[in-house]
């Protein structure tokens, strides 16, 4: 889940970390997605396999399975 510095403005805005989210179920005919945000998961940086804090990643997100 991208996260930003602030969103009531409704203007452009830059992404400055992603949060790791676990989607529980999703339902394309009512169009919502429920799911919860993982607390302390430390995310790799970029490919290397090394855990950042509990920051969120700094690098693109992925999909896990």
């Amino acid at each position: 889940m991208p996260v930003s510095t602030q969103i009531e403005n409704k203007t452009l805005v830059p992404i400055i970390a992603f949060a790791a989210f676990h989607i529980d179920s999703a339902d394309q005919g009512s169009k919502y997605i429920q799911g919860h945000f993982v607390a302390g998961y430390t995310m790799p940086t970029q490919g290397t396999g090394v855990s950042t804090k509990n920051y969120g990643g700094y690098v693109a997100p992925r999909l896990a399975f």
